[in-house]
């Protein structure tokens, strides 16, 4: 546990510079694509915390994914707008 916690502050302290966040954006972006089937704007429209629910639920074998009910809500919600 404690590897994990010293790998992921390492991976963070990494990205220091604008061409380093330019280069992880892209990368994350182009993954975040291919495997939702997004388009580049829905990419760069989700908020950081939608993108971290989204490589949670798809890295931890434990996360309990959206059901039917709660996503048709959600949906509902957006086409009101």
């Amino acid at each position: 546990m404690d590897e994990m916690i010293a790998q992921k502050h390492s991976d963070t302290t990494n990205i220091s510079q604008p061409a380093d966040f330019r280069e992880s954006s892209k990368r994350l972006g182009a993954q975040i694509i291919t495997l939702l089937g997004w388009r580049i704007d829905d990419f760069w429209r989700a908020t950081p915390a939608e993108i971290r629910a989204i490589i949670d639920v798809h890295t931890h074998h434990d996360a309990v994914p959206i059901d039917r009910h709660a996503l048709d809500i959600l949906i509902q919600n957006e086409q009101a707008k």
